[in-house]
């Protein structure tokens, strides 16, 4: 679960925050059945189980929350005025007045609570609950204190209990699911056009052959620069046609990000060769990756001094991303850039934001605005959460998916064990991938690209990976450097 993103009202349920629970009660009005989610992934059922999927697991978690970190709890409350050091500058809020800390937790307990929950509703010996923010921070502590942030009501309501003394409460604290992230992936799914779901669903006949490009023009940015696998692979990629997803395949270090790139500068210019429009959503899991795009690549290609590239680029975040680097005039809060989507953006564009994020995009951008979308970290996040973006794509909508199938992948993050085992752990791209296979020859390797050379580590440590995880195919350019002098061993595990 990503960490919590919007503030509490306290002392009364937070309406906000109860609307979204209000939600999940009303999806739970029918029984959970454990048949609904047995039956094999279909096109006309495939909202259904994935909202199935997601109904199981959010009451894993809602179980987990209660069983490993509600109950009773030791709470002190900082002085007026005192700021904990975890807390960073532009993350304080002016609602703040107080902060407050729950004392004994243990570092599994802690980021558990700082990923899975919204607020934690402290509650005193006369039966008055006090809503409190669980604290984005919360998830750099190694020690044993949880942090939560308080509003003036809250204050006064411990107040008149007597509960701000120096010696902290012994009380009960339960600690409320982040309601608001499922909520995101329902209307992830919901945004998902019958004719998209068609092409996540392919059948045999959906794919075609595909001549590959015999050569694409050089690229006039060192960046972009691709090696003979890169290259093959981007040519495969440039061919495709809008249908079933195009899926790049790699290890760590192969090249993913950096094909994506290169793509997206080869959709511009070949719209421009042919006069037409294009526009490019690229998503990501993590907000570092979606950042990588513009510090490494676009950003760079913008500010060439001989040949700067003329194409619009916007890096949209969500309202409480503090932007760290990179040029500002890039990036654009969600409310900002939907309030000048239609007088900055409504061109050829290439617009870079997270899986997340992107779910907002289908209340102001119609459907069939980009001609292109890429998703990165394709085989990281669960499927609900990767097929948002795709809810953006019109029929003629190309749609490029990269991702590491050997990674660990959404697996960890489903702890349901009903949802792990009905196909929530499995990402978007693998599933394709094996659907592929079964689909044939002319699936697997028309639409699918493998990347196969390690950019990044030494030769060593990149041979131990490829023998037990990518079947001996992986190599690396990287055979020179020096070891450790106390080392007596090619690699060292440092555990």
């Amino acid at each position: 679960l990503p960490p919590a993103s919007f503030s509490c009202d306290h002392t009364n349920p937070p309406r906000e925050y109860a609307a979204k629970k209000n939600d999940f009660a009303d999806r739970l009005e029918e029984e959970l059945v454990l048949g609904d989610v047995q039956v094999e992934l279909a096109r006309t059922n495939y909202k259904e189980k994935f909202h199935k999927l997601l109904c199981w697991e959010e009451k894993t978690h809602i179980e987990i929350l209660e069983k490993r970190c509600s109950g009773w709890c030791k709470v002190f409350v900082c002085e007026e005025g005192e700021v904990p050091n975890v807390v960073t500058r532009w993350s304080v809020k002016p609602e703040h007045c107080r902060y407050a800390y729950v004392d004994g937790m243990d570092g599994d307990q802690i980021a558990y609570v700082t990923q899975a929950s919204e607020s934690a509703v402290v509650i005193m010996s006369n039966g008055e609950e006090v809503y409190a923010e669980v604290l984005l921070e919360n998830h750099t502590l190694t020690h044993d204190r949880l942090y939560l942030a308080l509003k003036e009501d809250a204050v006064a309501a411990l107040r008149r209990n007597g509960c701000l003394g120096r010696d902290g409460l012994h009380i009960v604290v339960t600690f409320e699911l982040k309601h608001s992230y499922f909520n995101s992936l329902h209307r992830s799914l919901e945004s998902v056009s019958d004719g998209v779901v068609a092409r996540l669903v392919p059948q045999q006949s959906d794919f075609h052959y595909q001549e590959s490009l015999d050569s694409i023009p050089p690229f006039p940015y060192q960046c972009l620069e691709l090696d003979r696998g890169q290259t093959e692979v981007l040519k495969a990629a440039l061919s495709h046609v809008p249908g079933p997803p195009f899926l790049i395949t790699g290890a760590f270090g192969t090249g993913k990000t950096r094909l994506l790139a290169a793509a997206t500068y080869q959709f511009f210019y070949e719209g421009a060769l042919k006069r037409q429009p294009t526009r490019v959503l690229i998503c990501t899991q993590q907000n570092i990756s979606a950042d990588t795009f513009i510090e490494n690549y676009f950003g760079p290609m913008k500010m060439d001094r001989c040949n700067p590239w003329g194409v619009n680029v916007v890096r949209v975040t969500s309202l409480y991303y503090k932007i760290r680097g990179g040029s500002p005039a890039i990036y654009r809060h969600i409310t900002n850039f939907k309030q000048n989507f239609r007088r900055e953006f409504s061109g050829d564009v290439v617009i870079v934001t997270t899986f997340l994020t992107s779910v907002n995009f289908s209340h102001f951008i119609p459907s069939d605005f980009f001609t292109h979308i890429l998703l990165d970290e394709a085989a990281q996040a669960r499927e609900p959460e990767t097929v948002g973006a795709l809810g953006l794509a019109g029929a003629g909508t190309k749609i490029l998916l990269a991702g590491d199938r050997c990674q660990v992948g959404p697996r960890l993050l489903v702890l349901g064990k009903e949802a792990q085992a009905n196909g929530l752990g499995v990402s978007l791209l693998e599933r394709l991938h094996r659907s592929y296979e079964k689909l044939g020859r002319q699936a697997s390797s028309c639409y699918v690209g493998s990347l196969e050379t390690n950019h990044r580590c030494h030769r060593d440590i990149v041979s131990l990976f490829s023998e037990l995880f990518y079947n001996s195919t992986l190599q690396s350019i990287i055979s020179d450097g020096v070891s450790h002098p106390e080392a007596k061993y090619p690699l060292l595990f440092v555990c």
